[in-house]
């Protein structure tokens, strides 16, 4: 939610929906070890250009995520009213 992107590994059983929707906007990048996550880090900082639009398509794709929990405590409230 602060602009940063994100490097994952290739164990995301329990927030694959989430890895896979941040991998198609460019927020998340998935690598297979450490040593290819420090890799691309490091290539961020070497291209600052491209750290500054990874940056933005994670800030951008993190505000689709803020709100979650109002609103499916919403959509709650309005299923125990009705019963």
């Amino acid at each position: 939610s602060v602009g940063v992107p994100v490097i994952v590994g290739e164990s995301t059983f329990n927030f694959s929906e989430v890895v896979h929707h941040g991998l198609e906007k460019g927020a998340i990048v998935q690598v297979q070890d450490a040593e290819k996550a420090i890799a691309a880090a490091l290539d961020w900082l070497d291209h600052p250009q491209e750290l500054r639009s990874r940056r933005a398509r994670a800030e951008e794709f993190a505000k689709a995520y803020v709100g979650a929990t109002d609103r499916t405590m919403q959509v709650l409230e309005q299923l125990c009213r009705k019963k």
